[in-house]
């Protein structure tokens, strides 16, 4: 089994040019793409990695974003006014 505690690194900008290359290498590796090189943006697992999280997370692969407070506070109030 591939080795998934450790990542590569690599820039937007070559994770673009290259992207065949890194979508082959997350098989093996989870790639971290990072922009400028130093500020994570995202993490590039093989299929088979996010299918196993998914499942020892018990989460929905595709899970809504948690709400703001803003949201949650708005939803709390047109539920208050539903029931007027």
């Amino acid at each position: 089994m591939p080795d998934m505690t450790s990542t590569a690194l690599v820039t937007t900008a070559r994770f673009r040019a290259q992207l065949s290359e890194y979508l082959e290498r997350a098989n093996r590796q989870p790639i971290t793409i990072a922009s400028r090189g130093a500020r994570a943006r995202g993490v590039l697992v093989s299929r088979e990695f996010f299918e196993r999280a998914c499942i020892a997370l018990g989460d929905e692969p595709y899970a809504s974003p948690p709400q703001s407070r803003l949201d949650e506070i708005m939803e709390d109030a047109m539920r208050l006014l539903g029931d007027l």
